[in-house]
């Protein structure tokens, strides 16, 4: 059997973002914006910035096209105010005030995954309809640091797994047990 680093990809966001939704789909609105103190994150704030940063980095770094949140009228839907916050104005959380994530609205988990399933669904297709060796391409894009298109899909990757991760670290506080 052969399969391509394209499919390795794709199945790699589709087993993240399943992990992902596990770890939330049980918690109430009310857990979902549990902090364990005034300066730490909550599961609502990582589960907008995940699909929120992979939707820069798919839309605004690689493709040159607007992301889906404002595209798609997600800002409407998940009532957070990112619009040129945070650090370089991006509006992906990194950078937010304490006062901004704790502002993070108490929805059900389906809504905020809702806007992850949206962003893996369009880096799924942008994905299928690549070739392996344009994963090499350099895109150069203002504001951000020339790099291959691979390294930024990658990069997305990780951040996922990363913040999944803390996912489970804040369900442990809340002595929520179970796989993240």
């Amino acid at each position: 059997m052969s399969i391509t680093a394209i499919e390795v990809l794709r199945q790699a966001f589709q087993l993240a973002h399943r992990g992902l939704r596990t770890a939330v789909s049980e918690l109430t609105p009310e857990q979902l914006v549990w902090r364990p103190q005034e300066k730490a994150n909550s599961v609502a704030f990582y589960l907008w910035h995940i699909p929120r940063t992979t939707d820069l980095y798919l839309n605004r770094r690689i493709r040159g096209v607007r992301e889906l949140w404002s595209r798609k009228s997600w800002r409407a839907r998940l009532p957070i105010e990112a619009e040129g916050q945070g650090t370089g104005g991006l509006g992906i959380g990194t950078g937010f005030t304490d006062q901004q994530v704790g502002a993070m609205p108490a929805l059900p988990p389906a809504d905020y995954v809702a806007y992850l399933d949206a962003v893996e669904q369009e880096m799924d297709a942008w994905l299928a309809g690549r070739l392996p060796e344009e994963l090499l391409a350099e895109p150069e894009r203002e504001g951000f640091p020339k790099t291959s298109t691979l390294r930024v899909v990658l990069a997305a990757l990780g951040h996922t797994h990363g913040h999944t991760g803390e996912i489970g670290y804040i369900k442990g506080l809340m002595g929520i047990t179970g796989r993240a």
